[in-house]
């Protein structure tokens, strides 16, 4: 994987910065900085200067909710559910996607506030 990433024309995700790549710095002694990347994550906090989670954007955006949590992914690995693990990462790897697709072709993304309020947020990034 840290080849792959090495190699990449951009990385694009959610979070990935300061959580994916935080802990495949313990792996590997490659910078990770130096991977071109777009985390949604920031730029989304760049903009309204505060963090949204994956879920409240993907269920205003798209329709679709996560199938778990991170913390059901830490349960089920102490239970040794390693399938359960993997099907919770793939399905959130394809929203993920879905958020990027969408935002790169309609230059915005929903999100639900705490009030329950869908809101807007225009994003400016390429497919």
């Amino acid at each position: 994987l840290i080849k792959e990433l090495q190699r990449a024309d951009l990385v694009i995700g959610f979070n990935q910065v300061r959580f994916d790549y935080r802990v495949l710095e313990g792996y590997s002694i490659f910078d990770f900085s130096q991977v071109p990347s777009l985390d949604m994550l920031i730029e989304v906090d760049r903009i309204l200067g505060h963090r949204l989670k994956l879920d409240s954007i993907s269920q205003a955006t798209l329709g679709c909710e996560k199938t778990a949590e991170g913390l059901q992914a830490i349960e089920w690995y102490k239970q040794g559910k390693l399938a359960e693990i993997a099907e919770y990462c793939l399905f959130d790897v394809k929203i993920t996607k879905l958020v990027h697709e969408y935002g790169a072709a309609h230059k915005k993304l929903h999100y639900t506030n705490k009030f329950g309020n869908k809101l807007t947020v225009e994003v400016d990034w390429e497919a």
